[in-house]
């Protein structure tokens, strides 16, 4: 069963959640007083005039009104990469934060898309100069979850490209010596599991820590 629209009107139809975001209300005009000139300082507004290396930049641009902007930022994105030591293509740019923000929500999101909650608990198990061995329990199972939860704590893993960790770790960076490569992938281990088989009965699963992992282990703790 549809709903027969001939008799209305045809056109795109706004979300209604449109009508709860506040009207935007500009603040008043400055008001002099006795004829002397007022300044707004909330809108960024002072009496002074701008700095003169400012007014040779923007003299300098006017000089180019006749080529279109760059609206990708290739100088500059060029120039952060170099000064940051990341590839271009980990840079973004925008109108400011927001402006950021947005395209990354435009990038990830479609209409319909809703974030769902996901929690991660964790343990510190030992703490060594550069390193934590900590014990997660996802509580939720969203994609990347662990990953993600750690990144934005400020302490990626030690291996995790994606997320700004590193491509590989050496014996040398875990506390001993060499070039070695002793981590070359993501260093998680699912050392535990319980797997429920019928109401009131589950099956516990546990496996030891494999080889690379025990080798960085042992290197950090100076064995």
């Amino acid at each position: 069963m549809t709903e027969d629209q001939g008799a209305r009107p045809r056109g795109p139809r706004l979300r209604g959640v449109l009508d709860d975001i506040p009207v935007y209300k500009p603040g008043r005009p400055a008001v002099s007083a006795a004829g002397a000139p007022a300044y707004k300082l909330s809108s960024n507004e002072n009496p002074y005039p701008p700095l003169p290396g400012v007014l040779e930049a923007a003299v300098a641009a006017a000089g180019a009104l006749n080529r279109y902007p760059d609206l990708g930022c290739a100088a500059l994105t060029a120039e952060l990469a170099k000064r940051f030591d990341v590839p271009e293509a980990h840079i973004a740019t925008g109108t400011g934060s927001v402006g950021v923000a947005q395209q990354l929500v435009q990038s990830t999101a479609g209409p319909g898309d809703e974030g769902k909650p996901s929690r991660t608990r964790f343990r510190v198990l030992e703490r060594f100069a550069a390193f934590t061995w900590v014990e997660l329990e996802p509580e939720t199972g969203r994609q990347h979850q662990i990953r993600v939860h750690l990144t934005a704590l400020g302490h990626p893993l030690a291996v995790d490209e994606t997320y700004r960790g590193a491509e590989r770790r050496t014996a040398a960076e875990l506390g001993g010596q060499g070039d070695e490569v002793v981590l070359a992938r993501t260093p998680l281990h699912c050392a535990r599991m319980v797997l429920p088989v019928a109401p009131g009965r589950a099956i516990t699963v546990e496996a030891p820590l494999p080889a690379d992992l025990e080798r960085a282990l042992g290197l950090l703790r100076g064995a």
